[in-house]
């Protein structure tokens, strides 16, 4: 029975494989006396193709994302991201476990972990940038392996994108 749950839910999980994100704000005005500021519209999106991870034996798996910076009107000021990836805590300790980030065809290794009970966050540092005002895209890729051929498990898998801008 559990396997068939199990079964079912992997299907209809496959019938969802984009799952999209987006921020957005728009202009603000604020007023005190005489002064006022504006801040300009921001936008960033993501789209992933999978939100779990099957880890075989001498197996590379692949996620693909992607960065955006507007659909239609780019943002109106310069982004930079970073990437968070949330994992079980037990994969670190898998021996020959491996996870890498490439955007744009290059790998991206600065990375901070931070464990918080059964999670382990990966967190990719300064991974891209968007000039302010110029529509762009960042094809993303996560590879994982492990070094073990006779491991094989599934797992839940989130990559979350952490914008902010600057000057």
């Amino acid at each position: 029975m559990g396997r068939k749950i199990g079964f079912v839910l992997s299907i209809l999980f496959s019938l969802c494989l984009l799952t999209i994100c987006s921020v957005s704000a728009r202009y603000t005005l604020s007023e005190v006396s005489e002064d006022s500021a504006r801040a300009a519209r921001f936008f960033i999106s993501t789209i992933m193709s999978e939100r779990e991870l099957v880890l075989e034996g001498d197996v590379q798996q692949t996620v693909l994302f992607t960065v955006a910076n507007g659909e239609e009107t780019a943002s109106e000021v310069f982004i930079e991201y970073d990437v968070a990836v949330s994992l079980p805590a037990k994969l670190e300790t898998l021996e020959g476990f491996e996870m890498k980030l490439f955007c744009n065809g290059q790998q991206k290794s600065d990375v901070a972990k931070h464990k918080s009970g059964e999670v382990i966050v990966y967190t990719f540092l300064s991974v891209g940038n968007f000039d302010a005002g110029i529509l762009s895209t960042d094809n993303c890729e996560l590879s994982f392996s492990i070094s073990r051929s006779e491991f094989s498990e599934t797992f839940s898998l989130s990559v979350d994108v952490i914008a902010h801008q600057t000057n």
